[in-house]
């Protein structure tokens, strides 16, 4: 473990509060969140809305190896790689 995993942790430990909002990449495993938003590019967000990344979904994190992320959006098993991630923006459900 890197040092970046150490920060990560205690940056996660201080968003355990109700309604807190973060980008995919510093959620928590195995826990549902809900999409506020998708940021980057209109084509982007379109190809993200298709996949099924739309505000107010349900989504969660199952794993996270080599800096891609697998999520469960909608009942479905989704592979998206790190800057992916980072432009989903997520609050407590």
């Amino acid at each position: 473990r890197g040092l970046g995993d150490v920060y990560k942790r205690q940056f996660q430990q201080s968003l355990k509060m109700e309604g807190c909002i973060m980008p995919l990449n510093l959620a928590q495993f195995n826990i549902k969140y809900k999409i506020s938003k998708v940021c980057g590019q209109e084509k982007t967000a379109a190809l993200s809305g298709i996949l099924g990344f739309i505000a107010g979904s349900e989504i969660e994190l199952l794993s996270e190896i080599h800096g891609y992320y697998i999520v469960m959006v909608k009942g479905s098993k989704i592979g998206i790689e790190k800057s992916m991630a980072k432009r989903i923006i997520l609050y407590a459900a």
